[in-house]
């Protein structure tokens, strides 16, 4: 027969259209990874479809593609490039070991490092970043630092570039010029837990060490590591950001499903050594009350998905219509007629018999 008059050239073209539209419409939802998706989607549909007196004739090898397929599709957020869910479990890990080793300073000295040390000029030499570099288990780095002279003094000019894997955020390009920057700051300020050269202990936070932040993450800030400058409380005060500069701001940006949230979301260490990450609906008094250590406010924890919902949340109709056009794309598919098998195995038409001589 030929193909002008095959009676299943037709459906092959628009199973191919409609395969070709479950793939699109799953890169539409999820990005790069809805194309695996759609690939998985498909697998599990064609092993729907195939009537089971096909499965003798070499379909069963498609078995082992299909869990191929479906491996790919699991690991796929493991493995894929950028942003996600394993950076940002980095960067909290980070500000942990951080908040760590400002505990075990704390525990030796009786309180917390000051945010800077002064000259005797009371101009800033040294930062907290440096005075607790033994306490996240780099002890060689802080023995080639010298307190004699400040921290871009010709010897310490030459750490400047050095990285300090607690002090980067994953998600953050922390180089800049050849300089090593920080992305994580402390917050100074009167009625902080940095008040500035002078030092608090964990008995001086009346409001509660899981009530107090010590420590903010920033983004594009331009602090090195070793810079005695960190956030003022004015610039702290703000709210979360997702834009780079002088502000509690970060890369961790969430966009959902159906909402494009376009919400940035910062990582903060409480004084007792927890850390959160809050989200740009967060209401700059309740950031206000966090940065205090006196002032006597409740921080409403209750309310956090509250703080969420603040943020604008225009809806992404794409989205939305993409997924329409999955689901009737994958249900076509499944209940279209199927096409006209051979049959593997046709039946033969029975033999007749060879009689004998002398039998009937």
């Amino acid at each position: 027969m030929s193909e002008k008059n095959d009676p299943n050239t037709g459906l092959r073209v628009s199973t191919g259209l409609l395969c070709a539209t479950v793939v699109f419409a799953s890169a539409v939802m999820l990005g790069s990874f809805g194309i695996p998706l759609g690939v998985f989607i498909l697998c599990w549909v064609v092993l729907f479809r195939i009537p089971p007196s096909m499965w003798t004739c070499g379909y069963s090898s498609l078995w082992p593609i299909v869990v191929v397929v479906s491996l790919i599709f699991v690991l796929m957020p493991g493995i894929m490039d950028g942003p996600g869910p394993s950076r940002r479990a980095a960067c909290r890990s980070n500000v942990t070991q951080v908040m760590i080793g400002l505990q075990r300073y704390e525990a030796d000295h009786g309180h917390f490092p000051p945010a800077y040390v002064t000259d005797a000029d009371g101009k800033p030499m040294h930062s907290w970043r440096v005075l607790i570099l033994p306490y996240i288990e780099q002890q060689e780095l802080y023995e080639k630092y010298d307190f004699n002279e400040p921290w871009d003094g010709p010897n310490n000019r030459q750490l400047a570039g050095c990285f300090v894997p607690e002090y980067a955020c994953p998600e953050e390009d922390i180089e800049i010029d050849g300089s090593a920057m920080t992305s994580y700051v402390a917050v100074v300020g009167p009625n902080t837990a940095w008040p500035g050269s002078t030092a608090t202990s964990i008995i001086d936070i009346d409001d509660g060490a899981n009530n107090t932040i010590m420590i903010v993450e920033v983004s594009g800030a331009g602090i090195n590591w070793m810079e005695p400058r960190d956030l003022t409380f004015e610039q702290a005060r703000q709210g979360i950001h997702g834009d780079p500069g002088l502000q509690i701001a970060s890369r961790h940006i969430d966009n959902g499903l159906y909402y494009d949230t376009n919400s940035p979301r910062a990582h903060v260490g409480m004084a007792d050594g927890s850390v959160h990450l809050l989200p740009g609906g967060t209401p700059p008094e309740i950031i206000e009350a966090m940065l205090t250590i006196n002032g006597g406010e409740e921080i409403p924890w209750d309310d956090r998905p509250q703080w969420d919902r603040m943020t604008k949340r225009p809806l992404l109709w794409i989205r939305r219509i993409a997924t329409v056009v999955l689901a009737v794309s994958v249900l076509v598919l499944l209940l279209r007629p199927r096409r006209e098998y051979p049959d593997p195995f046709p039946k033969r038409p029975a033999r007749p018999r060879d009689c004998l001589d002398g039998e009937p």
